[in-house]
């Protein structure tokens, strides 16, 4: 066995295709952490787990109070080899785009991470899921998402929800504001950068909720909730990816008009 952590055995830890250079934009899975999500949930956490690589090694970083508008810094780690001393190793992180990135002396490697349930979450390289799911043990705890029972009981209710909503992909970054109504009949009013109001219905399509937009195509969205009590949604669309950041601001009128 070895008796320190080598340069492989590093690469090891993050495993699947690590390049020694950092590595560009990959796809973006349905429902991964936003780079403000991922800022928040690191902020004092312990990230640890399996190796992708070797068999019954075991891998755990603790990560200082990241301050405000801060996208970089540097932490330790700890290699657990099965039947062999634990071994330390040093890493730098970043942001980029919506990835957290880390480098270490042998190489490095950019994710897109999913929460699951609990302290789960799944990280993905270039788009492809890592064979192992990677606890991640946070003061901040990543959103929730919601069941269709979920979104019903809290969005659905004759409640006005109100937000921002940003688009990412080809032709460059687009953002603005909306309002939605969602009414309990299955009615749904909306309004996008202050134009008029027009009116659809919302309806679960398996584990999203679903609506007709202005020009009568379907929209359907994954719904997470935050213990801010805020509420992020996703789609994925041909070009890229739109989020949305929303609160629920109260009744609505028009539900019962």
């Amino acid at each position: 066995m070895l008796s320190k952590l080598t340069p492989t055995l590093l690469a090891a830890v993050f495993a699947t295709g690590c390049a020694t250079t950092e590595t560009p934009p990959s796809p973006t899975p349905e429902g991964a952490l936003t780079s403000y999500e991922l800022l928040s949930l690191m902020s004092e956490a312990t990230l640890s787990g399996n190796s992708t690589s070797t068999n019954g090694a075991t891998f755990s970083q603790t990560y200082p109070k990241i301050p405000k508008r801060s996208n970089k810094g540097k932490t330790e780690g700890t290699w657990n080899p099965p039947g062999d001393s634990p071994s330390s190793y040093k890493i730098s992180w970043k942001i980029r785009g919506d990835q957290w990135c880390e480098k270490w002396d042998s190489g490095s490697a950019c994710w897109h991470i999913v929460p699951i349930s609990g302290n789960d979450y799944q990280f993905y390289k270039d788009g492809v899921a890592l064979s192992e799911v990677w606890q991640i043990q946070s003061p901040n705890p990543g959103p929730l998402r919601l069941t269709p029972a979920q979104i019903e009981k809290y969005l659905t209710k004759n409640q006005i929800n109100a937000g921002e909503w940003q688009y990412k992909g080809a032709g460059g970054n687009q953002s603005g504001t909306f309002v939605t109504h969602a009414c309990a009949d299955g009615s749904r009013y909306a309004s996008s950068d202050n134009k008029p109001f027009y009116k659809s219905k919302w309806f679960f399509k398996k584990n999203k909720m679903c609506s007709i937009n202005h020009e009568g195509k379907e929209r359907c969205y994954a719904v997470w909730q935050h213990a801010d009590g805020t509420y992020t949604t996703f789609r994925k669309t041909e070009s890229g990816q739109v989020t949305s950041v929303s609160t629920v601001q109260g009744a609505s009128g028009k539900c019962s008009a």
